[in-house]
């Protein structure tokens, strides 16, 4: 471009970034930003949230906490895009407090969470044993008029397996599906492992159907708990047998 003396704008420059990114060369993301602001380009919201994305994923968090704080700076307005990557960045290595001190500025400014901020939010919660929290915002969340998706169901069913609430579990899933959401292969995987890890088999076995009727697999955690329990009950036979 150079050569033919054509200057690189903020799209040039911001679709080179989303493409180093998109390939996880992320430091070459970043030289290209540096570059930017040093020729005095513009940038605009799509050039950070692209950067801060792919550094909440890579869980260089500081980093992109950085940039974020370059947005007031440049006088550049973070969207709900930004705002949930740092979310889901800040629940991923841990530090719910911060995830949750962003999601409530998020509100602040006046933006509304979408379905991917309250999913990020309430994983972030059900990871680190806040499942009450994680309950509270799943209810806000359908009374805000913001419908969960499959993600979002699952990690709610995941959280009410780990609380030992099994019967909520199984009703969740029936209302997942009565509101026109289906369960893909990681839900049904889950509320199976819920089932066998508290040792409720023949439950289990229903869904382990379910999951075939609907054509999807056990994952490998799935199938080894399985493999327990049919192992578990060969031994007990075995057992049962040499008592005579």
């Amino acid at each position: 471009m150079a050569e033919h003396k054509i200057n690189p704008n903020v799209v040039t420059y911001t679709t080179l970034i989303r493409g180093l990114c998109l390939v996880s060369k992320l430091n070459e993301a970043l030289i290209v930003f540096h570059k930017m602001q040093d020729c005095g380009q513009m940038t605009n919201v799509i050039t950070y949230s692209t950067l801060i994305d792919c550094l909440c994923k890579h869980e260089r968090v500081t980093e992109a906490l950085s940039l974020f704080k370059l947005m007031d700076g440049a006088r550049v307005a973070p969207d709900v895009f930004t705002f949930t990557s740092i979310i889901d960045g800040l629940c991923k290595v841990g530090d719910i407090d911060a995830a949750n001190d962003f999601f409530v500025e998020l509100s602040s400014r006046k933006l509304q969470p979408n379905v991917y901020t309250y999913t990020a939010m309430i994983g972030g919660f059900c990871r680190n044993k806040r499942f009450s929290e994680a309950k509270e915002l799943f209810s806000r969340m359908k009374e805000s008029g913001c419908t969960p998706n499959v993600n979002t169901y699952t990690i709610m069913i995941n959280g009410y397996c780990r609380d030992g609430k099994l019967n909520e579990a199984n009703e969740l899933l029936v209302n997942m599906q009565e509101s026109g959401c289906s369960p893909d292969g990681c839900t049904y995987n889950t509320i199976i492992q819920g089932f066998l890890l508290h040792n409720e088999v023949s439950n289990a076995l229903q869904y382990v159907e379910k999951l075939s009727e609907n054509g999807f697999s056990l994952d490998a955690y799935t199938e080894a708990l399985l493999l327990r329990f049919q192992t578990s009950r060969i031994l007990k036979n075995c057992a049962y047998l040499l008592e005579y």
